[in-house]
């Protein structure tokens, strides 16, 4: 047996009412709900808010609310295989929500979740990593430790302690497993007030209760659109952390150098990336308020936010260093195309000059003028010519693409 929240009642309440009435509506209701009360759990692949939404209904078959968004995933393999699963009204919190208690589902912890990768694989080559921040591992440390320990008299001042540490990270990040944690400790706080409790035990429990509920409608009421907050406040705590001597962006240099990789052929494969990505709202990297809260929706481990703040952090870091430095970058590409133009600098300077902003096409038809004028090396007008433009994105498309359209 597992006990699961149900949330959204008010909205259950009637059309065309404004949210004081919907409020009062839903408290009655509540009120009256006896513990034994049966209802129904509904699955809702469809839902265009949450594919994962399992609706509640009475046995006259009316709806009053959806399961508690972060418990739907536990829910879900069951309702894949049954119409419908049973439950009990258990308890309620004196106000909008209400309990029930699944006696076909038994609780779990979230090394029993199947967490399936939501998002594509990271181009990322082994090797170049972003690594959590210390205070996720805190929070990786202290949450499951929190939700898998069992509570007596004996012990609840050392629990309580601990729920202390893990307080300031409950907001820290847009995961799954994050998600998870928030609920089950949520659920604890519930289990630990039945305990005989001191006056200052009893009000710690209460402050951390009533931020905890804060910090869940918070990730989860669209009229206020916290993910983004965390998303760009995390994001801006690994970019200082990628600037660091070693860090992300040294390693990428590294690699960048070491490998001979064109930094063009990679930014590419980084917005192909997001491009490939399974929610419209998600393609668009540059807007971080809509990808943040799709992510949030989505269900994705910790690894694969990661992967969106490594490929997020590494276009900026591209970008900024195009940049920075465009006459650096102008005198680095004209010194390898110079052996293209007989070592003559100075025609290798006019042709750079004239690329600038022209299509592939045109740049194709400019080489072969001068091919023909033999002021390009007639050997070297090929690959290596293709291979420096390339590299400097001047030339975006393939080298069989350039050698086909130099023969037309």
């Amino acid at each position: 047996m597992a006990e699961f929240e149900v949330t959204g009642v008010r909205y259950q309440m009637g059309d065309h009412m404004d949210i004081d009435e919907l409020t009062l509506r839903a408290e009655k209701y509540i009120h009256q709900l006896q513990n034994g009360t049966p209802m129904l759990l509904v699955a809702e692949p469809d839902n265009i808010v949450d594919a994962d939404a399992v609706a509640v209904y009475t046995t006259e078959f009316r709806k009053v609310g959806y399961i508690k968004h972060e418990s739907c995933r536990q829910l879900k393999p069951m309702l894949a295989t049954a119409p419908y699963l049973k439950a009990d009204v258990c308890g309620n919190d004196n106000h909008v929500t209400f309990f029930i208690n699944v006696p076909d589902v038994t609780e779990c912890h979230l090394s029993t979740l199947q967490i399936q990768r939501q998002l594509p694989e990271s181009i990322l080559p082994t090797g170049i990593t972003l690594p959590f921040t210390e205070e996720e591992r805190k929070l990786q440390l202290i949450a499951p430790m929190l939700c898998s320990m069992e509570i007596s008299g004996e012990n609840v001042e050392q629990w309580l302690s601990m729920a202390q540490h893990y307080m300031p990270l409950s907001r820290l990040s847009l995961t799954c497993e994050d998600d998870y944690w928030r609920d089950q400790i949520f659920k604890k706080f519930r289990a630990v007030k039945q305990l005989n409790l001191s006056e200052n035990q009893q009000k710690k429990l209460g402050e951390m209760n009533k931020e905890l509920r804060q910090t869940i409608g918070d990730f989860h009421y669209t009229h206020v659109p916290w993910q983004p907050k965390v998303f760009e406040a995390q994001l801006a705590i690994l970019e200082k952390q990628a600037m660091a001597k070693g860090g992300f962006f040294e390693q990428f240099n590294n690699y960048v150098k070491q490998e001979s990789v064109a930094r063009a052929d990679i930014e590419k494969k980084l917005k192909d990336w997001f491009k490939a990505m399974p929610h419209v709202d998600m393609q668009n990297y540059n807007n971080h308020q809509r990808l943040a809260i799709a992510l949030s929706y989505l269900g994705i481990s910790r690894q694969e936010l990661y992967d969106v703040f490594a490929a997020l952090l590494l276009l900026a870091h591209l970008k900024a260093a195009h940049k920075a430095s465009p006459a650096a970058n102008a005198d680095v590409v004209i010194e390898k195309l110079s052996p293209v133009f007989w070592g003559i600098t100075e025609d290798a300077k006019e042709f750079y000059r004239q690329i600038q902003g022209m299509k592939p096409v045109e740049i194709t038809n400019l080489v072969k003028k001068l091919i023909k004028q033999k002021t390009i090396s007639q050997s070297r007008a090929h690959r290596d010519l293709w291979q420096v433009l390339h590299d400097a994105g001047l030339y975006p498309p393939s080298e069989s693409n350039w050698n086909d359209q130099l023969k037309k």
